[in-house]
Formats: structure tokens, C-alpha cells, sequence
């Protein structure tokens, strides 16, 4: 059996941990912590990192990219190191291992190419409600949740799309093809 050698790196060492926990369950994956200031002992197949340290000097090899979903950091798609660009706030262990094992063979994959990954069915509800031009109070009658509790998840939906108001949310979302 081929192990695929995958190190991690990363600024939070809670989400760091978490990832190679994650990918330890995995008998296919031999995971490793990574410290950029010493570098790597042998080559890597994969990386998974976030952006703080895509440019440094450990990674040759393809990265797998665990990242806030901003407009800035969706950019990141274009370059020729980055094989995966994982939601840090969606991914889900399988995700995560499903992309480590893609990347390692050669592919290159968004967890947001589906465009449902992001949001959850109750934001997309909330969103749709928003594109017809419903109202805080129409969303809580419509869907019988609580005003405050469409707040929530509209400042939800903005975090996660990046956007600054409802409107950009609506035109994010339109883009992406999140809705219809």
C-alpha cells in the first residue's frame, strides 16, 4: 500500500491538530506537524496549510489550502501550488481526506464547486427569501423563525460569502450559483 506523505502546518494549533487527527484516521495517509522554520526531512506529496503559510519555503509540493471563504483568498484557485482551497469553517474530515487523496493524484478540486458547500439548507432558504426582496420580518413569518434569528443568519451568510451587505450577499450568491 502507497502512503501519501502530507504535511501540516498551521497558525492555529487547535485547527492544526484537528487536521491531523482527521487525516490519521486514514491508513493511506501518513500525516506529519510541520515547522516552517526547520523545513521538511523528506519530500511531501501534499500540504495542508493555511494561507499564512503558502509561500514558505517547506512547501514544494501541491498545498492543500484550508482558508475564509473571502474574495481575496478565493483568488488563490489561480495558482499553480494550490491543489485543493477548503472552507476552514465548512470542511468536514472526509472532505478533508477526500481532498488530500485528489490533490496527491494529481487533481485540482474547491470544495465550493458545488456551490452548496458553504451554506447550509436553512441559509440558502434565508438567501433565496433575500433575492425576492423579502424583508427581515417576511423571512421570519415565511419560514417561522424568530426576526432576531434571521439576523443570525443573514451576518452568517455574509461572513461566510464575504460580503459587506445583503444586497452583495444576494449578487455573491447569484454568482456562485449558490442560488438561483
Amino acid at each position: 500500500m502507497t502512503r501519501i506523505v502530507v504535511g501540516v502546518c498551521d497558525s492555529n494549533i487547535v485547527f492544526e491538530t484537528g487536521v491531523l487527527a482527521c487525516l490519521a484516521d486514514d491508513p493511506t495517509i501518513e500525516a506529519r506537524r510541520i515547522d516552517p522554520e526547520n523545513g521538511v526531512a523528506e519530500p511531501l506529496a501534499v500540504a495542508v496549510t493555511s494561507v499564512d503559510h503558502i509561500d514558505d519555503d517547506w512547501v514544494d509540493c501541491p498545498i492543500v489550502v484550508c482558508a475564509d471563504g473571502s474574495e481575496e483568498n478565493r483568488d488563490l484557485v489561480g495558482r499553480n501550488d494550490v491543489g485543493a482551497l477548503l472552507s476552514r469553517a465548512t470542511v468536514t474530515p472526509d472532505q478533508l481526506v477526500g481532498a488530500v487523496h485528489a490533490v496527491g493524484a494529481g487533481l485540482r478540486l474547491t470544495q465550493e464547486s458545488n456551490g452548496l458547500a458553504e451554506l447550509d439548507q436553512r441559509s440558502l432558504a434565508v438567501l433565496r427569501l433575500l433575492a425576492d426582496g423579502a424583508s427581515t420580518r417576511d423571512i421570519a413569518s415565511e419560514l417561522g423563525y424568530s426576526e432576531r434569528t434571521v439576523k443570525a443568519v443573514i451576518a452568517t451568510i455574509a461572513s461566510r460569502l464575504g460580503s459587506r451587505t445583503r444586497a452583495h450577499a444576494v449578487a455573491t450568491a447569484l454568482r456562485r450559483s449558490l442560488i438561483s
